[in-house]
């Protein structure tokens, strides 16, 4: 994966967990075990480790792990209308295979397309949904855009 790519993913997942968190009230807590622990932000943790994610999650929350992903994924669909259930993204989350990462990189790639009213698709995967994102933004450098849409929005 790109840097780029990956820069624009995280960023995904950073508004992904603010929105979600926000609910809760919890991700200050979250963000601090995270760093102390992977040295790492947990929206980072989540692109680059999702397993080891949910794992770090559920020692914080313990059961509750399973239901916050849960809203997440429920998120996603009501706010994005990704083409996934809550329940396969959990499941992709915590399995954490290479599949299911790619799998959750095309599913947030997808929220991407939606903000910059792209049409997603999700047959061909990330790596073309990503270049159809960036020719879609021509010029304007990708992560700004992103940024942008999402900070206009809230």
């Amino acid at each position: 994966m790109k840097n780029v790519e990956k820069r624009i993913l995280y960023k995904v997942a950073q508004k992904l967990f603010e929105e979600v968190t926000a609910m809760f009230a919890f991700y200050p807590i979250i963000s601090s075990h995270f760093k102390h622990k992977f040295g790492k932000e947990s929206y980072e943790m989540f692109i680059d480790n999702p397993a080891a994610f949910y794992k770090g999650l559920e020692e914080i929350l313990g059961a509750g792990a399973i239901t916050v992903i849960g809203v997440m994924g429920t998120f996603l669909v009501e706010s994005y209308g990704i083409n996934c259930t809550p329940e396969e993204f959990v499941k992709l989350v915590t399995k954490g295979d290479k599949l299911s990462k790619n799998r959750l990189y095309e599913i947030l790639a997808n929220t991407i397309c939606v903000q910059s009213k792209e049409k997603p698709n999700q047959s061909v995967g990330l790596e073309h949904t990503i270049k159809s994102v960036e020719s879609a933004l021509r010029k304007e450098d990708a992560l700004t855009h992103i940024m942008r849409r999402y900070y206009d929005r809230s």
